[in-house]
Parts: C-alpha cells; sequence; structure tokens
C-alpha cells in the first residue's frame, strides 16, 4: 500500500510538470511569468487545502516556520531554474533539482535518523543518479551545462535538498507540537502567494512603462474587442492552468508529507524522485512528442532498476 502511494506520487508529480511544461509554452519562461504562476498556485492551493480543513487551521509556531522556510525555498529555486531555462540549461537544471531533492534526505535520514544504509538501497541509489546525469545529457550541445552555471545549479541542489529535508524534520520531531498536514499547507501556499505576488508587483512596476507602449501598439492594431476577448481567452485558460496544476501538485505534496511520516527518508525520496523521471518521459512523449533517444531509454532502465532495488 505504501509503495502505491509513493507511485501515485510520482504519478501526480510528473502531472503537475507536465501542466508546467504548458503553461511556459502558452504563456512564457520570463520570471515574471513564473512569478506569476507561483503567485496563483499558491491562492489556488491556500483555497484548496483551507476548505479541506473545515476552515479549521491547526496552527503551531514551528509549523508555520518550517512551511514558510520550505517554501521559500521552492520560490527561491524557481526563479533561478526560469533563468537557467531562459539560458538554455532545462536538462541540467532539472537533473540538479530532482537529485538534490533526493541525495540530500537520504544522507540525512542516515547520518542523523539512524536509518539503515542498506547495501541494496546505495546500489540502487547509484543506478537512479546513474538516470538522473543521462536524463540531463539528453538533447541538443546547447542544452547542457556550461561551466558559469554551475554555481546556480549547486544552489538548486541544495536548497531543493533542504526542502525534503524540512518536510522530513517536521513530520517525524518529538520536540516540538505540529500542526496537521492540510494546516501545514495552508501556511507554506500562502507564504507562497504573499511572495510570490511580491515580486510579480515588484517586476510588474519595474517594467510598466515598457508594457504600455506595447499595450499602446497593440491597441492601435486590432479592434477593441478583438483584443477584450483574447485577454479573457487567455486569463481563463491561464486559471485552468495552473488550477490544474495545483490540484495535482498539492495532492503530491500532501501523500508526501503522510509518507515522510512513516517511511524511512532514504525510501520515500529516491522511489518518488526515480517514479517522476519514469512517468514525465512517458508523459513529454506522449503530449508533447519529446524524441525518446537512446539515452533517454538508458534512463528510464536505470531509474526502474534502482527504484527495484529500493523495495
Amino acid at each position: 500500500m505504501q509503495y502505491l502511494m509513493l507511485t501515485l506520487v510520482a504519478l501526480l508529480l510528473a502531472g503537475s510538470f507536465a501542466i508546467n511544461k504548458l503553461y511556459q509554452k502558452k504563456f512564457g519562461t520570463s520570471l515574471e511569468k513564473s512569478m506569476l504562476f507561483v503567485c496563483l498556485s499558491g491562492a489556488f492551493m491556500t483555497v484548496e487545502f483551507f476548505i479541506k480543513t473545515g476552515f479549521n487551521v491547526c496552527f503551531t509556531p514551528f509549523s508555520l516556520i518550517a512551511s514558510a522556510l520550505a517554501n521559500l525555498c521552492e520560490v527561491f529555486y524557481t526563479v533561478i531554474g526560469f533563468r537557467l531555462l531562459k539560458e538554455g540549461t532545462m536538462y541540467a537544471y532539472t537533473g540538479f533539482l530532482m537529485s538534490g531533492g533526493m541525495l540530500l534526505p537520504f544522507v540525512f535520514g542516515i547520518c542523523f535518523l539512524n536509518e539503515k544504509a542498506e547495501l541494496l538501497k546505495i546500489i540502487g541509489l547509484v543506478f537512479i543518479l546513474a538516470g538522473l546525469v543521462l536524463s540531463g545529457t539528453n538533447g541538443n550541445k546547447k542544452d547542457r551545462i556550461k561551466f558559469s552555471h554551475i554555481l546556480l545549479c549547486c544552489t538548486v541542489f541544495i536548497v531543493n535538498g533542504f526542502v525534503s529535508i524540512i518536510s522530513k524534520v517536521h513530520q517525524t520531531q518529538t520536540v516540538y507540537a505540529v500542526s496537521d498536514i492540510d494546516s501545514y499547507i495552508v501556511f507554506g501556499s500562502f507564504f507562497k502567494f504573499v511572495l510570490g505576488g511580491i515580486i510579480y508587483l515588484f517586476i510588474r512596476l519595474k517594467n510598466k512603462d515598457k508594457e504600455v507602449s506595447i499595450g499602446e501598439k497593440a491597441t492601435d492594431a486590432l479592434p477593441e474587442t478583438s483584443c477584450d476577448n483574447k485577454t479573457k481567452r487567455s486569463v481563463l485558460t491561464m486559471i485552468l492552468i495552473v488550477l490544474a496544476s495545483t490540484v495535482a501538485g498539492g495532492l503530491s505534496g500532501m501523500l508526501m508529507l503522510i509518507g515522510a511520516k512513516s517511511l524511512p527518508a532514504s525510501v520515500l525520496y529516491p522511489f518518488s524522485t526515480s517514479g517522476t523521471i519514469i512517468f514525465s518521459t512517458i508523459f513529454g512523449a506522449v503530449f508533447y512528442k519529446e524524441q525518446i533517444t537512446p539515452k533517454t531509454v538508458a534512463s528510464v532502465v536505470a531509474c526502474l532498476i534502482g527504484t527495484l532495488l529500493f523495495l
């Protein structure tokens, strides 16, 4: 039952990534659009889980601080990620992001939570990391990492690792009182909504003069009713995409927190990471017609073997 839950986590997380890619294809990869996505998803998830709590949020200082730190890390690596994506290092960013979210909590669990460093798990980890490296070298040469970006990629690796560690510590420590999982998500998503909104408004104000000029030209070129209808359709499409991503991401995050309470970190994060890679590859091929190369197949096989060694 636990492994079925982790499979569902990977499926939902890969679905969320696929939906995020749809957002990027339709609305771009600029910092402004990424922060708008962060703000909207934070707002939707706050409402979603606030309703789920029955409008009764359980407040504890420790949970508030932990959720805020975790979501600060998420916003931070999103900013870095969109910069790397813009500069053509998408595969390197994805590889560093996911490997950091897996490797650091794995090591943390062994070093600080008295989890056993079993030989099969270590071998499985090597297979999964090999799969990540292979997935990070797919595509054109221009998509590969440049030396000038190593520092940013290492930052993504560490920051996402901290997100997983914070969640694990929140669910397993017994010193401080903690909120229930739904309340924890409400705190974090509201923090993300506020922070993403502040950054988005700052960027909008900074680019206001430029956008006014572009808007005047667009108004001259098209009838006002046509512009209005196009804008309404665009806004509705954006809301639906962000809402779908929020539901998938929110459910996967909730299941991960449930798993973090009972499963070892050395099982939870490698399993969910490798599963996400496998499902993401499938979704990319099915929905975006992405080419499956020999390296892609080798990456999926390596992740699958690594996952089986954790069972």
